[in-house]
């Protein structure tokens, strides 16, 4: 048993919200447009399978601070203005991402039409300028369209490479969000797609309660 399913036993009966608590540095308009996209997620879910039903009194460790954390960690390790959130068709972390550095452009990309209007929704109430959605295929994306990448449940890493040949642009660099399999994730690459990849580790972290380990991992294209 995970550390989410035992602290499931004492779970609030209200959703909570304690970001303010774990990342003042995020300053309050940034604090403020994620508790909208809290409030707002809650929302759609009742109609929309966005988030397990499981994790809704807890979204806010579950789906934002790690999102939070992961994006810090992105943004301290490259210089790319426009960052690609693909397959995410709950907004994570692409808009956590828009939110935390509104300098960068973030382009949220799904094949579900209901979810990338979600994501049009929540990023126009959050008064996000930064952020633009795309509703296609990744595989059928345009070729080298993509220099800075990231996922969060997408896919396995190398289902996620597969697809990625085409949109990736050589040299570019695919930020994966994984649990402690990530290793084995790895290990499963085949050689044929590992010619033209390159894995590493960036971080592993902890949220902010619970001790549940995770870690963030990109593969830059090499050829």
């Amino acid at each position: 048993m995970n550390n989410f399913e035992e602290n499931e036993k004492v779970i609030p009966a209200e959703p909570t919200w304690r970001l303010k608590q774990w990342f003042p540095e995020l300053g309050e308009e940034a604090l403020a447009r994620l508790r909208i996209f809290h409030l707002e997620l809650l929302r759609f879910n009742k109609s929309m399978a966005l988030i397990s039903r499981k994790t809704e009194v807890h979204a806010d460790l579950m789906h934002f601070a790690d999102s939070v954390i992961a994006a810090q960690h992105l943004l301290k390790v490259t210089q790319s203005e426009r960052v690609f959130d693909i397959g995410s068709g709950n907004g994570f972390p692409g808009l956590v991402i828009a939110t935390i550095d509104p300098r960068r452009q973030v382009v949220c990309i799904d094949s579900n039409a209901k979810k990338t209007e979600v994501i049009r929704h929540l990023a126009q109430k959050m008064r996000l300028e930064n952020v633009a959605v795309g509703q296609t295929r990744f595989e059928d994306m345009k070729e080298g369209i993509i220099e800075c990448a990231i996922s969060r449940g997408f896919a396995s890493i190398s289902k996620t490479l597969l697809m990625a040949r085409k949109p990736m642009a050589k040299n570019g660099v695919y930020f994966h969000m994984k649990g402690t399999h990530w290793v084995r994730e790895v290990a499963d690459i085949p050689s044929q797609i590992c010619s033209f990849w390159s894995p590493k580790l960036v971080a592993d972290y902890y949220l902010p309660e619970g001790g549940h380990k995770l870690s963030l991992v990109v593969t830059s294209r090499i050829k």
